[in-house]
């Protein structure tokens, strides 16, 4: 799986997030062979971090 691979090359584990949306967020409609290709996907965001108790937040420096 997707998640599992970035995991394997080095990503945190509790960074990582997988959620399926099936047929309920189709890129496109779901008519032929060739959209149902297109709606097997994965999409990747990316996630800020929540900045830690001992970094000031308007700076994004640590004490």
């Amino acid at each position: 799986t997707v998640t599992r691979t970035l995991t394997e090359l080095g990503l945190p584990n509790d960074r990582v997030f997988a959620a399926a949306f099936g047929p309920h967020h189709p890129a496109v409609p779901n008519v032929d062979a060739e959209s149902r290709a297109q709606n097997r996907r994965v999409e990747i965001s990316t996630v800020p971090r929540a900045p830690s108790s001992a970094e000031n937040t308007e700076t994004g420096e640590g004490d």
